[in-house]
């Protein structure tokens, strides 16, 4: 493994020293290739400029994709220029194989984000490198202005900015923050995976099943089992975020100072609380729906009872969960 990265090191070391091109010697080659298909110019040119394919891929390592799959990438980007590239335009190769080396490394890293599918339009290309630094500057501005801006609201902005529908931003979003999720994943430590997690439509409507057959204690006492088994600073984060008595919702710069923690941290952490705890009383309800449904055919009870009036704390805890 070390070999391995040792030679592709020296590799790209090898092309970055490839000596340039004077405008005389690039003319004679670029002409021999062109108007009478010498191969050996075409090499010699492919070597002076497989340089450009190492700097434009650095500039996008941080997308994730690993460097010696960009440097390829732009080297097909390149090979393309020398094909496409004609004598008399007025535009100078370097020029023109710097754009199609940079096109072909961002196509190949919005197609590396996700197997998902993403439309790569040119507004689109542009929001991908974009948004991330959009979504900081929009908050970083509101922080100076002393408020709180939502994502929504960043959304809405940068949909706005780039002349894209709404739904494209917030699809992108989600394939940004993080890997594609696996339906055979498994969630948390136990034997459960995401599949578990998906409504089964032959089953009861699992919000009908809360609304109809949890009393507002048996809701309570759910959410209060699914909290438990939560760690303990999650526990806390979610119940100041969502279950405060006080009236008063923290902010996340305030809980990121509390803990000595980034707001962005804050935000994850809240995030996994939630979804651990949807998960946990999306189970648990499967599981007393069942229980219920097998009591109701065993005394021939198969009607399902109204809904009780449901106190503050119970609605809170249904948005919670579901």
């Amino acid at each position: 493994m070390h070999s391995e990265s040792l030679q592709q090191a020296n590799f790209l070391r090898s092309l970055m020293r490839s000596p340039l091109l004077d405008k005389d010697e690039e003319a004679n080659l670029m002409q021999a290739w062109k108007e009478r298909g010498c191969i050996l110019s075409r090499n010699r040119i492919f070597q002076a400029y497989s340089k450009l394919c190492v700097a434009w891929a650095r500039k996008y390592r941080s997308s994730g994709v690993a460097e010696e799959d960009l440097v390829q990438q732009g080297m097909i980007g390149l090979a393309s220029a020398l094909d496409r590239y004609e004598l008399g335009k007025g535009a100078s190769f370097g020029y023109f194989a710097a754009f199609r080396v940079r096109a072909a490394i961002q196509v190949y890293v919005v197609q590396a984000m996700s197997t998902v599918s993403y439309k790569r339009g040119g507004r689109h290309k542009s929001l991908v490198f974009s948004l991330r630094r959009f979504s900081r500057d929009c908050q970083a501005k509101a922080y100076a202005e002393g408020r709180e801006i939502t994502l929504y609201e960043v959304h809405q902005k940068a949909a706005e900015a780039f002349g894209v529908p709404l739904a494209d931003v917030e699809r992108l979003w989600v394939i940004l923050a993080g890997k594609d999720e696996y339906l055979s994943n498994p969630i948390g430590e136990g034997s459960t995976t995401v599949a578990d997690t998906i409504a089964d439509e032959s089953t009861p409507d699992l919000d009908e099943l809360l609304d109809c057959r949890f009393s507002q204690v048996e809701l309570s006492q759910r959410l209060e089992d699914a909290l438990t088994a939560l760690p303990e600073r999650t526990r806390e984060i979610v119940r100041r975020r969502w279950l405060s008595l006080e009236g008063h919702t923290p902010r996340l710069d305030d809980l990121a100072a509390d803990y000595q923690v980034s707001r962005e941290r804050i935000r994850q952490i809240e995030a996994d609380g939630l979804r651990r705890l949807r998960v946990h009383m999306k189970q648990r309800a499967t599981t007393a729906s069942q229980e219920q449904i097998k009591r109701n055919f065993e005394t021939g009870k198969l009607s399902v009872p109204p809904p009780r009036a449901s106190s503050h704390r119970t609605i809170q805890a249904a948005a919670i969960a579901l």
